[in-house]
């Protein structure tokens, strides 16, 4: 028997007599009264219903008088289902699915004790989902925080968003460098130069911006010496340098430019630029055709000062991928200063 609706008074006519079971007035919406009494235990029923039905049922039953229902405690239980809702998105939800359920609190209940709940809510929330920022371990790190940064443009103007958004974007710098050097010692080479390229693009000012430019260029080297490179051969000494140094001199007899890339005692790259006058080398079966690197000639060279020790060396022609790159590892002693010539030659198999 359907439940009689509310009279604007609070006096209500009793149940007409009947042989049916009588009807207990009105005092609130059906989903928050108590149950009839019975003499024996009450079973729950199938279907019972859920944070967000009961959440839908409050609001069509406010809805239904403008907000001003018979039972005044009906807007308050509405704002706290809001925050059962919110922490169950918490709990098991996105970052952004729980963020826009607490922020709804305040805004549509402003006043209400869930209202005043939600910047502890949301302080829970950032600290229960940065936990391996908490630990140190930054790469899943880097991970947890970018959830917390796209708050800001999803919600604009929002101070509570905005506060979130802010101590992502603190902590992000460290996280992302310290993630692409574990990356870098852990030879996860290409992980590590894709979070290290992020790191220069976003903070080209950061004092560890060098220390990331070598790292790249270590990571260049070392992955091209671990493809499919050519042997470059020691250097050749030719003279003194200042003692505790070493020069290196790249002199390219090709008609391409050249790119030399260091890693050791210090970190860098040199070019040489292709030489006008110069030609690819061949090595047909009827030998040689013109002469590589001859005296007397004028070509485009290059020197690199560098403390003694030993360094990886790549030398590769950034303008023509066809062409191998060539990879070695040198021993630069105190006071020596080296020279060699290079070409390109052209194989027939």
């Amino acid at each position: 028997m359907t439940a009689p609706r509310p009279s604007s008074t609070t006096t209500r006519r009793p149940p007409p007599a009947t042989n049916s079971p009588s009807r207990r007035p009105w005092t609130g919406p059906p989903t928050a009264g108590p149950a009839a009494a019975s003499s024996s235990p009450r079973k729950r029923r199938p279907g019972r219903p859920t944070t967000l039905g009961a959440i839908n049922g409050y609001g069509d039953y406010l809805a239904r008088y403008d907000g001003t229902p018979p039972w005044p405690g009906a807007e308050d239980r509405l704002a706290g289902l809001h925050l059962d809702q919110a922490d169950s998105l918490a709990a098991d939800g996105t970052v952004e699915a729980a963020y826009a359920a607490y922020a709804a609190i305040p805004a549509g209940f402003p006043g209400s004790a869930p209202a005043a709940a939600v910047p502890d809510r949301l302080d829970a929330l950032y600290e229960a989902r940065t936990t391996a920022l908490a630990a140190g371990d930054h790469c899943p790190a880097v991970d947890e925080l970018r959830p917390f940064l796209e708050l800001a443009g999803e919600h604009r103007d929002d101070p509570l968003a905005e506060d979130l958004a802010g101590r992502a974007r603190d902590a992000l710098p460290d996280a992302l460098y310290a993630c692409g050097m574990d990356d870098y010692r852990d030879e996860h080479y290409t992980d590590a130069r894709t979070t290290l390229e992020e790191f220069r693009s976003l903070y080209p000012d950061d004092a560890r911006s060098g220390q990331v430019d070598d790292t790249l260029i270590a990571i260049e080297i070392a992955q091209i010496g671990s493809g499919s490179t050519g042997d470059l051969p020691d250097p050749t000494p030719a003279g003194s340098a200042p003692g505790g140094t070493a020069t290196v001199e790249i002199v390219n007899d090709s008609p391409e430019a050249l790119e030399i890339l260091y890693t050791g005692t210090e970190t860098g790259t040199g070019t040489v630029d292709a030489c006008g006058g110069c030609t690819t080398q061949s090595d047909l079966l009827s030998g040689w055709s013109g002469s590589a690197c001859q005296a007397g000639i004028d070509r485009p060279t290059t020197t690199i000062r560098l403390p003694a020790g030993t360094y990886e060396f790549v030398v590769r022609t950034p303008g023509d991928s066809s062409v191998t790159p060539f990879h070695g590892t040198w021993e630069l002693s105190s006071g020596t200063a080296y020279s060699d010539c290079y070409f390109i030659e052209t194989s027939y198999y």
